[in-house]
């Protein structure tokens, strides 16, 4: 391997659903794993497990992904400086954890994504669409954006 990275996730999530001004039902959910991003010759591998046990596995996981995968020829490093939640601003690139939620091709859900990794470059010049909404992430008001590609990785189970 040329470059591996891993980082630690906890979060923790709220859902409340309130009817006609009641509170129907609450519940919270934690979720904690360490997700694992591996390089080799500028292929990129992602693995995620929700057990830090296993992080061997996933480590394994991650490397055989990357020594399978395609490589990248607009890939240039890891960053440095992981330090602010996998998005570094000098290159663009961001990775993260897709909890729950769709992969969207050609205009069209075809399917569901649950503990998904995901790779993006979100520089200017890979951002075809700027949404009118504005959501707070994080602390930060942002639009939603759609990105002209990405790179998810997920696996079955």
């Amino acid at each position: 391997m040329d470059q591996v990275e891993a980082y630690a996730v906890h979060s923790r999530r709220i859902d409340v659903r309130v009817e006609k001004g009641e509170v129907k039902t609450a519940r919270t959910s934690v979720v904690t794993g360490i997700g694992i991003r591996a390089i080799t010759s500028k292929a990129v591998g992602f693995s995620f497990t929700t057990n830090p046990e296993n992080y061997e596995k996933s480590l394994e996981e991650a490397c055989s992904m990357a020594r399978a995968g395609r490589p990248d020829p607009d890939f240039k490093s890891l960053p440095a400086d992981l330090k602010s939640n996998l998005a570094n601003g000098a290159n663009g690139e961001f990775s993260g954890l897709i909890l729950s939620g769709f992969l969207v091709e050609n205009e069209e859900i075809t399917k569901g994504l649950k503990q998904t990794m995901c790779g993006i470059n979100i520089l200017l010049e890979n951002i075809d669409a700027v949404g009118d909404d504005i959501r707070d992430v994080g602390g930060i008001l942002a639009p939603s954006i759609r990105i002209r590609q990405a790179m998810i990785t997920s696996r079955k189970g």
